[in-house]
């Protein structure tokens, strides 16, 4: 059975929770920042044809692959002033110890698309689990 990528938000008390999913860690984390980029903007509105931004990350664990990951796209996009409407994961692998993630994001200035103030990606639920023919993801964006 093929698995389709994709997202979903949860319900939460205070903040954002997303569940993301795809065949691999790699399309599973293109669609945690996808979510990620729809709370902070209407990615719909932006035009196509924006700057790429590179990020390369390292962490210990899966857990921490996927926060600091994400923590990136909104650094990222906010010291360059950036909303990003497109993510691709080049490489989502562990090497030894450690795992490695090389992303790159598209995005451009708009400040007519604005949604959410998102202050961070937080440890808090986090949830990161490979099953039989998928990984899925469980993020939450402190807003």
């Amino acid at each position: 059975m093929k698995v389709v990528k994709g997202h979903k938000f949860l319900e939460h008390t205070a903040d954002v929770m997303v569940e993301a999913w795809g065949k691999n860690y790699a399309e599973a984390l293109e669609e945690s920042a996808l979510a990620l980029m729809e709370t902070i903007a209407d990615i719909k509105k932006i035009k196509k044809d924006g700057k790429k931004v590179r990020i390369v990350e390292k962490a210990p664990n899966l857990d921490e692959i996927v926060v600091f990951s994400l923590s990136d796209v909104l650094t990222e996009s906010e010291i360059n002033d950036l909303f990003f409407y497109d993510c691709k994961v080049e490489k989502f692998e562990k090497i030894g110890n450690e795992w490695i993630v090389e992303m790159e994001l598209l995005g451009r200035k708009s400040k007519k698309c604005a949604k959410t103030i998102v202050k961070g990606v937080t440890f808090c639920q986090i949830d990161v689990q490979k099953e039989q023919n998928k990984v899925k993801m469980t993020v939450v964006f402190d807003i």
